[in-house]
């Protein structure tokens, strides 16, 4: 979701060439509804050779990681898929990146933390029991002047799946529940890519770890936003029988840039805007269900 939303925002936008890279046919094929721009690579870039092939076909001033896989998936479950995905890979990109004198922005996850309190800044230590957010630890790069690592959450369209919260979301019919202390401050896809455009691409000094984050906001809440969004007709019943928080503290990020989130209706609004620059696939098969 997160490397088809940026590279969606990025082709809109226009300010920079923006070439994105697939492992799978299938998201081969819904990448090239939108024409031109995509790189299809066969293989999950395990090897140096993959990375630096693909650097060559496409000679990168800025490397955007945003491959892993999640556990909403049984691959995010397998160690002998997740760790090479999730904590091996950025290191290699890293090392690739180096070689050609490219820059490594790398996405990582609010998931590399339990969740037991939240506001969680850069200087608490991961604690997330489970495999996903142990790789994801792994493999973040915090102490090169080449790299910047974001930690963040999204919501917003997906490629060719409907597994995160917008997709579940409008595939919904009926009653569904909204938990009232599940909370995260993310950012819409587009958001995000407004963030990395305006605020990191401009400087090329900022490296290591930052929180980029939204307001906090409960996930009963942001359902709500998409019901009135996306015009739904599902009944949200109130839960409070999850608690959990991951927001994150984006004080040292927005200290350093100036950086400054929109609020939830604002950025819910720019994912309703954004649909008609996604492929067809995209933007309405979450709503078929």
């Amino acid at each position: 979701m997160i490397g088809f939303g940026l590279w969606s925002y990025f082709r809109a936008s226009g300010v920079h060439e923006a070439v994105a890279s697939a492992r799978s046919t299938r998201d081969a094929a819904a990448f090239r509804r939108f024409g031109d721009g995509l790189l299809y690579i066969s293989g999950h870039l395990a090897t140096d050779g993959e990375i630096d092939a693909l650097f060559a076909a496409t000679s990168p001033d800025v490397v955007v990681n945003c491959a892993g896989v999640t556990f909403h998936t049984e691959q995010g479950m397998d160690p002998l898929v997740a760790i090479p995905a999730n904590a091996v890979l950025p290191h290699r990109l890293h090392a690739a990146a180096r070689r050609i004198g490219a820059r490594l922005i790398h996405i990582t996850t609010d998931c590399v933390y339990k969740g037991d309190r939240g506001h969680y800044s850069e200087g608490d230590e991961p604690d997330a029991p489970g495999l996903y957010g142990r790789s994801k630890v792994l493999g973040e790069i915090a102490d090169a002047d080449d790299a910047l690592t974001i930690r963040t959450s999204t919501v917003g369209f997906e490629l060719s799946s409907a597994r995160g919260l917008l997709g579940w979301f409008l595939a919904q019919q009926g009653k569904l529940k909204g938990f009232t202390r599940a909370y995260f401050s993310g950012l819409a896809t587009p958001e995000l890519g407004r963030a990395i455009e305006r605020y990191v691409l401009t400087d090329q000094s900022l490296c290591g770890l930052y929180h980029v984050a939204g307001p906090k906001i409960s996930k009963f809440e942001l359902l709500t936003l998409f019901k009135e969004a996306f015009g739904s007709t599902v009944e949200i019943v109130s839960d409070d029988e999850l608690a959990i928080d991951r927001s994150l503290d984006g004080s040292k990020f927005s200290s350093k840039t100036g950086y400054a989130a929109p609020s939830w209706e604002d950025m819910v609004a720019q994912i309703v805007d954004f649909a008609p620059s996604y492929p067809e696939s995209a933007a309405t098969s979450c709503q078929r269900g």
